[in-house]
């Protein structure tokens, strides 16, 4: 979880490069409340 929009791009593109993407979702800080809302 991130709340910088730059580190979001990062962390996401460092879990791609690992091929981790089915083992680690990255989500932005409104997406995780937004969820919790819902």
């Amino acid at each position: 979880v991130t709340n910088c929009p730059f580190c979001l791009t990062m962390v996401a593109d460092g879990v791609k490069a690992a091929e981790k993407e089915e083992q680690t979702k990255v989500f932005d800080v409104a997406e995780v409340l937004w969820k919790a809302m819902e």
